[in-house]
């Protein structure tokens, strides 16, 4: 072991949210093959370092996604080139450098009314086993209306998106991850000895390093790029993946059909990414395409019967999980209201 780093024994000792701080900057500045093997042995450790290390992930991604802030990137900076010259042992000053920026970022969103500004999203993520080396059952899912992002042990996050599951396969020269159901953003760390593969319905998404978002739904798969560069082919093994039939461009979507050709075209990377804050973006799309999306992130579901209703354009960017305040805008624009329907439902109609 290296000399910078500390043992299981130290990490236990300092409790899961400094070692999750710990890590969270470590893992940021460091590519070894020895710190990657010795987080996965904390992170699998025990349910409180897991839940430590995706609550300072759920922290860091909420500072990352105020872009744009003049205050909150000195903030940041400021944080991360924080070490206490007083604490000899390197590894504690990775600690309290990153214990600082969760601390700031949590402070300052508060002062700007990150939290609490807007209805809180569940951040619950049960994981149904613990393997993280084979196939079987999902390793993590989310809830209808939840979201979370999860840190994976070679520095790689995924993060989840309403009623979505994967199934992890982490070997040693392969990383292997199947899409279960629903949506998930990955962010990949590069490391050209151990591909990374994502299965989604019957396509493989290849990648060494990059940023791409994988949607599926009962008879389609959804592929956009953010940033490198990813390969699909056909099939449904990420172990034995076919020959990559088609690569995409950052900026770029891939549309996948059952029965279909695969179909590539430009899209806007930011209106598909935006449920990773919470909202939802849409530009003249039918009202019943709109209410299907909503649908996804809560239990008390809005229907829409009237063919007239169902063909109203929507646009603008919508709070996922709060129906009120969907039915609320709706009926400032449009001559429609909501009447209580069969099985509980919301039913969209016109105002008599």
């Amino acid at each position: 072991m290296t000399a910078d780093l500390p043992t299981l024994e130290t990490l236990d000792g300092i409790g899961p949210p400094k070692a999750a701080a710990f890590w969270l900057e470590r893992l940021d500045s460091v590519e070894d093959d020895e710190d990657g093997a010795l987080f996965h042995r904390w992170l699998t450790r025990s349910d409180a370092n897991r839940a430590a290390w995706n609550d300072a992930l759920d922290l860091w991604d909420s500072f990352e996604e105020a872009d744009g802030d003049e205050e909150l990137e000195t903030m940041r900076k400021e944080a991360l080139s924080f070490r206490s010259r007083r604490l000899s042992a390197p590894w504690f000053r990775y600690a309290a450098a990153a214990s600082l920026a969760v601390i700031a970022s949590t402070a300052l969103l508060w002062n700007m009314g990150g939290f609490g500004s807007r209805k809180p999203v569940p951040q619950t993520v049960r994981a149904e086993r613990a393997d993280l080396y084979s196939f079987g059952l999902p390793d993590y899912t989310t809830s209808v209306g939840e979201r979370r992002t999860i840190g994976l042990s070679d520095g790689s996050r995924v993060t989840m998106d309403t009623d979505t599951a994967i199934d992890i396969a982490y070997l040693p020269d392969e990383r292997l991850i199947r899409l279960v159901r629903g949506q998930a953003f990955f962010a990949v760390r590069h490391d050209a000895t151990r591909p990374f593969r994502v299965a989604a319905g019957e396509r493989v998404v290849s990648v060494l390093g990059t940023q791409f978002n994988v949607r599926m739904s009962q008879d389609e798969t959804r592929v956009v790029l953010v940033e490198g560069s990813v390969a699909v082919g056909r099939g449904s093994d990420p172990a034995n993946p076919a020959a990559p039939s088609e690569r995409l461009s950052p900026g770029q979507e891939l549309i996948a059909h059952v029965g279909r050709d695969d179909r590539i075209r430009d899209t806007d990377v930011g209106a598909n990414l935006r449920w990773r804050q919470g909202f939802l973006q849409f530009d003249g799309d039918p009202l019943d395409r709109v209410v299907g999306e909503l649908n996804r992130y809560t239990r008390q579901k809005l229907v829409v019967r009237d063919p007239w209703v169902a063909d109203l354009r929507i646009s603008g960017a919508f709070p996922t999980g709060d129906t009120d305040r969907f039915i609320h805008t709706l009926g400032a624009i449009y001559p429609v209201s909501v009447a209580p329907a069969e099985r509980g439902e919301l039913e969209i109609v016109r105002k008599r």
